[in-house]
């Protein structure tokens, strides 16, 4: 008789407590709403206030939960935010969501490495939904500007190399990864995907642009001149172009070492590089004109006196009997030039085309 009695009681029990779960979970769902059109009005103190009545209401709600971690991160609580997340993380580790809101606090703290860890956890977690691939895609440039930003050269590069594989073929796409290519330094890989802008669009001017920069650091200086003829030819008003094919044309007028030259030409080009840097050096130094076998106390004057005593030397018929005379002035012009510069910085003009036609032949990148 006991335990029919309590058979009612115990129904009515659970339907007075799903009656108040189903009642909390509507008061609940008010203030999520709520907290989301507040946040959408960028209120997030009121909204964190109206998500913590929703947490509160339904405490197994993970969407709930996350939204007010969220609130609390863009309103600056972000050691709460983190807790919260962390709580979070340990139901759903691989969820992209909650390990992008922690990489993003954590690159927020300064914590690089724990951030790197939990973008990449995100990359690589179970996606659900629509543009899966543009979205993975936008998350991975996030990354890659982060650690560029940190001056991570080789990791956002292994992070470039993975995004380019999966780059979508379009203008928009390689030009966005040709510009990151060149700020990492790969100009071999920026000038591949310029090359391909400007395939697809053209008329792209910032295409062009770049694949004359890039042609002309990696010393390709035909190529350089003709993506910036083709760039100057659409946008006449972009001083930085006309300067850098104006050193072009001086690197490809000066240059004595290149191929099928006559001796003639090549004898003209080697004196006029030795006076040039000479010249530079002395300006560089304040020492006087040149003057023949003076004293050498000093390696701006010993220079001086080396390029003097070759360049008596250098005759067409001398350089038919004598190859190597060429590459020997030519790389004392170079060295000359590379010594002004540790003095004055940087030079312009037909000194600093002298100075990276000698930094093509060691292989150094400009």
């Amino acid at each position: 008789m006991l335990a029919a009695a309590a058979i009612p009681t115990y129904l009515f029990t659970r339907q007075m407590a799903e009656a108040n779960r189903q009642r909390n979970s509507r008061i609940a769902t008010y203030w999520y709403q709520l907290g989301e059109q507040q946040l959408a009005k960028n209120d997030p103190e009121a909204a964190i206030s109206s998500l913590r009545h929703a947490t509160t209401d339904d405490r197994n709600n993970g969407d709930y939960a996350f939204l007010l971690a969220k609130a609390l991160a863009a309103h600056g609580h972000d050691d709460e935010a983190q807790l919260a997340l962390m709580r979070l993380r340990e139901a759903a580790p691989d969820s992209p969501q909650i390990n992008l809101e922690l990489a993003r606090l954590s690159a927020r703290e300064r914590q690089i490495p724990q951030a790197v860890l939990y973008y990449r956890h995100a990359l690589y977690g179970v996606w659900t939904g629509e543009r899966v691939d543009e979205r993975r895609r936008q998350l991975r440039l996030e990354l890659i500007h982060l650690l560029l930003d940190r001056r991570d050269d080789s990791r956002a590069l292994a992070e470039l190399l993975a995004l380019s594989a999966d780059t979508p073929d379009t203008p928009k796409a390689h030009l966005q990864i040709a510009q990151l290519f060149m700020e990492v330094g790969d100009n071999q890989h920026a000038l591949q995907n310029f090359t391909e802008t400007a395939r697809l669009d053209p008329k792209n001017i910032e295409a062009l642009q770049g694949a004359g920069a890039a042609s002309f650091r990696l010393g390709d200086y035909k190529t350089a001149d003709r993506f910036l003829t083709l760039a100057l030819e659409r946008d006449a008003s972009s001083r930085s172009t006309a300067q850098l094919l104006e050193t072009t044309h001086l690197i490809e007028s000066s240059d004595p070492l290149l191929p099928r030259l006559t001796f003639q030409e090549r004898a003209g080009r080697l004196t006029a590089a030795l006076d040039q840097s000479v010249k530079h050096l002395e300006d560089c130094a304040g020492k006087g004109p040149l003057v023949p076998g003076g004293p050498q106390t000093s390696e701006p004057e010993q220079l001086r006196n080396e390029a003097l005593a070759l360049k008596l030397t250098i005759t067409p018929e001398k350089l038919r009997q004598d190859p190597e005379l060429v590459r020997t002035g030519a790389d004392l012009a170079f060295k000359i030039e590379e010594k002004a510069t540790g003095s004055c910085g940087q030079p312009q003009g037909l000194d600093r085309a002298l100075l990276l036609i000698g930094r093509k032949y060691k292989g150094i990148e400009r």
